[in-house]
C-alpha cells in the first residue's frame, strides 16, 4: 500500500516527537530524545479505524538546530527552510504531503516570533495549493503549542497565541491538555487523534462494514434518544448542541468552501456520536 505523508515541523524541544508518538505509538520514539538533531527522522505507523486502514509516513523536520537561537535567527532560518520547501526540488514532497503540523515551545518562543512565524506558515499553505488556484488543497496545517515538562504556561497567554493562530484562519492545539472541553470538542492530545483518523487520506484501503452491526449500532443510538426526547428526567443537552453549532459556524467562516465542506461533515458526525 503506497503511504500517506504528514510533516512535523518546528525548532528543537516544541514537542515534535511527542506529537509523531501519540499519533504512531512508536515505541522506539522515547530513544529518538537522545538523538542531538531531529530534522529528517521518519517515523512509519499504521492506521485502523473501524472504517479504515492506511500507512502513514510522519515525516519530521528542523528549520533550526540551536535551542538558544535569537527570534530573528530563528525567523531567518524558518525563512530560508520555506524557500528551499517552495523550491522545484522539494515538488514532489509538496506533492504528496497530506498534511502539515508546525510546532511552538510556547514556555520560549516570544509572541512577536509567534506572529512573524505564521505568516511564513500561510506562505507556506499557499505553496501547497495548486499553481491557479492557491488555496485548492486538500491537506490540514495545525498549530500545536507545546510546554516543557514540569513547565507551565499562564492562560493568558495561551489564549493569546490561540487567537493569534484563528486569525490566519489556522487551528491552534494545545498539546498540554486532553479530553473535551466545554463544547464536547476533543482538545489538546485527543484533538491532534481525532484530526488524523478523521482527515480524508489520499491513500487508504476501506474495511467492510458488517450491516447488521451496523444496524444494531443504528437502532440503539435511534432508541437512546427517543428515550432522552419522552424521559424528563434525561438531559438532551440542546444547550451544548447549540453551543457546538454556534462555534462550528464562527470557525468556517476562516476555511476556504472544501475545507467547509469537510468541517461541516465532520462536525455533524461529531454531534450524532454526542447524541
Amino acid at each position: 500500500m503506497i503511504p500517506n505523508h504528514i510533516l512535523i515541523l518546528g525548532s528543537p524541544n516544541s514537542g515534535k516527537l511527542r506529537i509523531a508518538n501519540l499519533i504512531s505509538k512508536n515505541e522506539e520514539i522515547p530513544n529518538l530524545e537522545d538523538v542531538e538533531l531531529h530534522s529528517g527522522l521518519i517515523v512509519k505507523a499504521s492506521l485502523r479505524t473501524k472504517y479504515y486502514f492506511l500507512k502513514l509516513n510522519i515525516l519530521i523536520d528542523e528549520y533550526s538546530e540551536s535551542k538558544g537561537a535569537t527570534d530573528e535567527k530563528k525567523l531567518s532560518e524558518l525563512h530560508k527552510w520555506y524557500q528551499e520547501f517552495k523550491s522545484e526540488e522539494f515538488g514532489e514532497l509538496r506533492e504528496v504531503l497530506d498534511g502539515l503540523m508546525f510546532t511552538i515551545n510556547m514556555k520560549t518562543d516570544s509572541i512577536s516570533f509567534i506572529r512573524d512565524a505564521l505568516e511564513i506558515i500561510e506562505q507556506i499553505k499557499i505553496s501547497l495549493g495548486d499553481e491557479e488556484n492557491l488555496h485548492d488543497w486538500g491537506g490540514f496545517i495545525a498549530v500545536v503549542g507545546s510546554c516543557p515538562e514540569n513547565q507551565i504556561v499562564e492562560d493568558d497567554l495561551i489564549l493569546e497565541i490561540e487567537d493569534m493562530v484563528l486569525s490566519q484562519g489556522l487551528e491552534f492545539i494545545n498539546l498540554s491538555t486532553e479530553g473535551e472541553n466545554e463544547y464536547k470538542e476533543k482538545q489538546g492530545k485527543d484533538r491532534i487523534v481525532e484530526l488524523i483518523e478523521s482527515h480524508d487520506w489520499t491513500n487508504l484501503e476501506m474495511l467492510k462494514v458488517d450491516s447488521k452491526q451496523y444496524e444494531t449500532n443504528k437502532l440503539a443510538k435511534m432508541e437512546s434518544m427517543k428515550q432522552k426526547l419522552i424521559n424528563e428526567k434525561e438531559e438532551l443537552d440542546l444547550d451544548d448542541i447549540f453551543s457546538k453549532l454556534n462555534l462550528a459556524r464562527d470557525h468556517a467562516q476562516s476555511l476556504t468552501q472544501d475545507e467547509r465542506d469537510k468541517y461541516a461533515n465532520k462536525v455533524i458526525e461529531e454531534i450524532i456520536d454526542f447524541l
